[in-house]
């Protein structure tokens, strides 16, 4: 048994203790800062309900399949239990996972299993240090109240199951990189982040190249299948990570311009407008926000990345013949957001349901490609000013922190909210990376109140 002693200039020391049987930080990773004070790691209430979940999970499983699926639900969670620092920076890097998986009655993505297991795995060792987390996490419970009326108004089994979908989204997001924080494994999971996003990066390239041009330019990708939008917002999420965090991500210069030369073009081929306009608002808006916009190499990134995403859309649109179609990408768009505001104005308040364009009831275009108008149209206003409230809560305690961290937080928030302008809101995997990276930000900054300099130093006492 280790005990670790978190001491800091005008905030009492505490001590964490962990148990041997449980991989958690090294001395590397505390001597870094990565282990905030005022842990303890492998609470009972945690571990037991991590079990909890595992058992429930299995017996359901059971009613449709066999007690051997129990047993291999059970065994996956005592892996989980023994080696978390193997388990949960997958949570992070697994959100370009969008295939689905466990067929029509199960019929989730990927990225969301391993998002729930990570944050499963996380429990144990989750705990609430600051009043900023409290702060969000009662911003989230406030949203799921507010929807909570609107689903009651139309009650619908679809209903439920997406509002549970969002409470994980969210609150499994906060909770995974709070707990990734604690335990030091930022690093970890960010570089893996990185790694993958420059995969699908490589990806799209050759997806794109691979395919027979269109009206003389390259086609947009679909790396690995994904579909475009979100491979290219998860991709520019990669690209804010290096460009603000790189002392985070601690990778060589070499290898980082690299990297971004990588994700950069894979962007690109992605051809997905809304994420390539979100990346540039971001980019041009941190340059201006930190007075370097001259200096800013994210500047010109977005510059030139709007420059290349605006040739290829002008003269796709130019030389296509389905311009007055319906069915191209704006009119597509045009329709179903009037569409959606049709239906919303018959019940202003509560929308007409979470998920309407699954009522075959109700006849729809689908679900529209913006934030507002599909929280107008699903839960009415209300809803809207539920998800306003969560909004702002979480963009107002990422900007107040000091540090690249909390920049990253914020500016990756701001990045999903834009490319929601013209793309899914609530989306597996580009809807819980910016809250894992608010979740980090949020327990990272170890700052008492009487340290102005948030200065805290950390040293392993070995056993005695």
């Amino acid at each position: 048994m280790n005990d670790v002693e978190t001491a800091g200039r005008g905030c009492r020391g505490t001590v964490v203790v962990w148990h041997s049987w449980a991989t958690l930080p090294n001395a590397a990773d505390v001597e870094r800062g990565h282990l905030a004070s005022t842990t303890k790691v492998g609470n009972p209430l945690g571990i037991a309900s991590v079990l909890l979940v595992q058992l429930v999970a299995g017996l359901l499983i059971a009613t449709q399949t066999s007690w051997i699926v129990v047993g291999a639900v059970i065994a996956g969670g005592a892996f989980v239990l023994a080696a978390p620092r193997l388990v949960a920076p997958l949570g992070l890097a697994c959100a370009f996972a969008s295939w689905r998986v466990g067929g029509a009655s199960l019929n989730m993505s990927i990225a969301d299993v391993m998002l729930v297991v990570a944050a499963v795995a996380m429990l144990p060792y989750l705990q609430l240090r600051f009043a900023r987390e409290k702060r969000v996490f009662t911003a989230l419970l406030a949203y799921l109240v507010i929807v909570g009326v609107a689903v009651a108004a139309h009650p619908a089994t679809r209903a439920i199951l997406e509002l549970a979908h969002r409470t994980v989204l969210v609150g499994g997001s906060l909770a995974l990189g709070i707990a990734l924080s604690i335990l030091g494994l930022r690093q970890r999971a960010l570089r893996g982040y990185v790694a993958v996003a420059c995969a699908f990066a490589l990806g799209a390239v050759f997806d794109s190249l691979s395919k027979p041009k269109l009206h003389g330019l390259p086609a947009p990708a679909y790396p690995f299948g994904i579909q475009k939008n979100p491979a290219a917002m998860l991709i520019g999420v990669a690209i804010v990570v290096l460009l603000f965090t790189p002392r985070e991500v601690e990778l060589a210069r070499p290898v980082r311009l690299t990297a971004l030369s990588t994700l950069f073009v894979g962007m690109l081929m992605c051809q997905s407008r809304g994420a390539s306009i979100a990346l540039t608002l971001v980019l041009v808006g941190n340059a201006f926000r930190t007075k370097r916009l001259r200096l800013s190499l994210g500047a010109v990134l977005g510059c030139t990345l709007l420059i290349g995403m605006v040739y290829l859309s002008l003269s796709a649109l130019s030389q296509s013949q389905d311009r007055n179609s319906k069915f191209n990408p704006v009119n597509s768009r045009i329709s179903t957001y009037d569409d959606a505001l049709r239906l919303w104005r018959t019940d202003p308040l509560v929308g007409v349901g979470v998920r309407y364009f699954r009522n075959s009831s109700i006849v729809s275009d689908g679900e529209p490609h913006n934030l507002v108008v599909a929280a107008l149209a699903e839960t009415g206003l209300i809803g809207l000013a539920g998800t306003l409230v969560l909004l702002i809560v979480g963009l107002k305690e990422a900007r107040r922190l000091r540090g690249p961290l909390g920049a990253l937080a914020f500016w990756v928030l701001v990045l999903k909210l834009a490319s929601s302008a013209f793309d899914i809101f609530w989306v597996a995997g580009t809807m819980a990376v910016p809250w894992i990276l608010v979740g980090m930000a949020l327990a990272s900054s170890n700052e008492p109140a009487d340290d102005p300099n948030g200065a805290s130093l950390a040293r392993v006492i070995p056993a005695g």
